[in-house]
């Protein structure tokens, strides 16, 4: 990874506990310390709304899944494994975590994420799609991926979207 601006929060005890709660975040979401900031270092930016972390925001982002890790069935349906260019790809079975699964969200819409109220079609460009009325500005929009042309060992997997893509209409339009 090439070296970033990333800001240490171990300064102080209040920071110390700021930073704990991030990780307790991160891995309420299932995802790893260690994954979480190489996302942290390579997004610098919700993906979904484009708004970019700073020093003043930086608390206000969580990263999170594409899909749950563990979920057997899919990645072994989806064959993540095979898929994965990660270099620093954790896929042991107990452990399924890489960077081509996770993204960089702001606090507002982590929530809508996970409970599939927004979703990515990666075969119309990685567009949102918006399940409920409070998202539709966000619907039609492209996901924010412009900081990773020409890596894509380090892109989300479309898989991963597209699997994302049939929870959420199965959650919002079926059910």
């Amino acid at each position: 990874m090439p070296e970033t601006d990333h800001v240490d929060l171990t300064d102080s005890p209040s920071e110390n506990h700021v930073k704990a709660l991030f990780e307790q975040r991160e891995l309420i979401e299932n995802v790893s310390v260690e994954c979480a900031k190489q996302v942290r270092q390579r997004d610098k930016l919700c993906l979904i709304t484009g708004e970019k972390v700073t020093e003043a925001n930086k608390r206000d982002f969580t990263v999170v899944n594409v899909i749950p890790p563990d979920c057997d069935m899919l990645w072994e349906d989806l064959d993540i494994p095979r898929l994965v260019k990660d270099p620093h790809a954790d896929l042991k079975p107990e452990n399924k975590q890489t960077i081509q699964n996770a993204m960089l969200l702001h606090s507002d819409v982590v929530d809508a994420w996970t409970r599939g109220e927004i979703t990515i079609d990666s075969n119309r460009g990685h567009a949102i799609i918006a399940f409920r009325k409070e998202w539709q500005h966000l619907h039609g929009q492209k996901l924010h991926l412009e900081h990773l042309t020409g890596l894509s060992q380090l892109a989300p997997l479309d898989a991963c979207f597209e699997e994302h893509k049939t929870v959420s209409i199965v959650t919002n339009v079926i059910a």
